[in-house]
């Protein structure tokens, strides 16, 4: 396994074994302080035989900042292990033409976002609907096999803003998920979608959803067609 604390400037380093061959899990600690993601940079974990997991070495996601500048960058996760995301601010990550959302999870097992922030990602992208939803995080298909859990985290000021109803999910997009998603104890504040689900939105898929004891405060659709200023 790969476990190192990343301070300012380790991240593409680190993100190279990550990619790699192998077979051995991919824990990222992230030191205190703003990481910022290079300008159009896709970061594929793709080996299907690794897990990957980030958190903050503190346990305080206020000090520990992975900033996409709003140029580009996503963070994909594309393999059949497990993947975690915690103690985190993840934000400015921009969707336009030439990318997808700040976190993108296609596979895995066991996917669990737990106590991270949020903040200023948007989704501007007008021809691909699928590709306008969920600027902070989308989980798309039914290739994740065991369970979703997203919990105890702040979703703010997130925008899915691409044209003609595209644009949806403010937050969260939920695209033809098999499992049991478990979505509790989160605050969305301020986050608004062109399309439906300000919030949060949920297209097709067999999967029962678990929602409780979330906050939502302020979020909107803007098209005056559109549908659920929370959850869509």
């Amino acid at each position: 396994p790969y476990d190192t604390e990343l301070k300012a400037g380790d991240f593409d380093t680190v993100f190279n074994y990550a990619k790699g061959t192998g077979t051995g899990a991919a824990d990222f600690i992230f030191l205190s302080g703003t990481h910022s993601i290079a300008p159009t940079t896709i970061y594929n974990w793709n080996v299907a035989t690794r897990a990957v997991s980030l958190t903050s070495a503190s346990g305080n996601k206020a000090d520990t900042i992975l900033d996409g500048g709003s140029a580009n960058a996503f963070l994909l996760f594309n393999s059949t292990e497990a993947f975690s995301c915690t103690n985190l601010t993840l934000r400015n990550f921009l969707q336009d033409q030439n990318s997808t959302t700040c976190l993108r999870i296609a596979q895995g097992t066991t996917v669990e976002i737990s106590g991270n922030t949020f903040s200023g990602n948007r989704a501007d992208h007008n021809t691909n609907a699928y590709l306008a939803r969920g600027p902070a995080v989308i989980f798309e298909t039914a290739n994740i096999t065991t369970s979703i859990t997203v919990s105890d985290n702040e979703f703010s000021n997130n925008t899915a803003s691409a044209a003609s109803q595209v644009g949806r999910g403010g937050a969260i997009a939920f695209r033809d998920i098999a499992v049991d998603p478990t979505i509790s104890g989160n605050t969305f504040t301020n986050n608004t979608a062109e399309g439906r689900g300000g919030a949060l939105y949920i297209q097709d898929g067999a999967g029962d959803y678990t929602i409780s004891d979330n906050i939502f405060t302020g979020n909107s659709v803007t098209d005056s067609d559109s549908k659920g200023g929370a959850i869509g």
